[in-house]
């Protein structure tokens, strides 16, 4: 076990301090450590203990259970209902790397140098399932890194080509993929943490019912994203 602090990735002026554990490569240590609020990036699992905050709360969503009427959902259907996802071996593929790196830039200003190592990254977990979304010219829009366990499928990232913003593809593909987990027979669609205050984390509170792991380590669901709400 390692403990590694860095500034906050989610709040600002904050300090966050990370347990990281070394991951065996097992798809049953895989769900252990989803169901009990544990990320996974590289070869880690790491989950957040930071001093005087709580605010990293594990979210997921049960497959069997229908997601609620989304304010946008209809919207963002009719708006991409050309678009087909199609699963995809791990081979780096040029326009992976292309739409990766243009994304970065514009969305988070990262060198578009290092798409191809953050690829490599991605693809090197034995979990690994991308999954591309691709419009009805064939075009690359969207790129999807999950991973899969025995009962859970797990979001990692998902980049989108910067021309292509207006389709919202970030929030559709979480109801793209809550469908597909559910065909594909998982239990649980593991969101990552929700980040009450966050403007790139807050919004996983908008896919209803919802189900947050509280602080006495047990699954609770959840309807209202209202901060009063929440279990301390």
């Amino acid at each position: 076990m390692e403990i590694s602090i860095q500034p906050c990735p989610y709040l600002p002026n904050r300090e966050s301090r990370a347990i990281i554990l070394s991951d065996p490569g097992s798809p049953e240590v895989l769900d252990y450590h989803l169901s009990r609020g544990w990320r996974r990036a590289g070869a880690y699992f790491y989950r957040y203990r930071c001093q005087g905050c709580s605010l990293c709360i594990p979210l997921r969503l049960v497959a069997a259970n229908p997601l609620e009427s989304h304010r946008r959902r209809k919207r963002l259907e009719s708006r991409n209902k050309d678009i087909e996802i199609v699963p995809s071996s791990h081979i780096i593929k040029e326009e992976w790397i292309g739409l990766l790196a243009r994304y970065a830039e514009t969305r988070h200003e990262t060198p578009a140098d290092e798409a191809e190592e953050t690829l490599y990254s991605f693809l090197a977990s034995p979990y690994a399932l991308p999954l591309e979304y691709r419009d009805r010219a064939g075009k690359l829009v969207g790129l999807s890194f999950l991973e899969k366990g025995i009962r859970s499928l797990s979001s990692v990232y998902f980049a989108f080509a910067p021309e292509e913003a207006g389709r919202s593809l970030g929030t559709y593909s979480v109801f793209r993929e809550t469908e597909a987990a559910r065909a594909w027979g998982f239990s649980y669609y593991y969101l990552g943490f929700w980040v009450p205050g966050s403007r790139k984390m807050d919004y996983k509170a908008d896919f209803h019912p919802f189900e947050i792991l509280t602080p006495c380590g047990k699954w609770q669901g959840f309807m209202d994203r209202g901060e009063d709400a929440l279990p301390r």
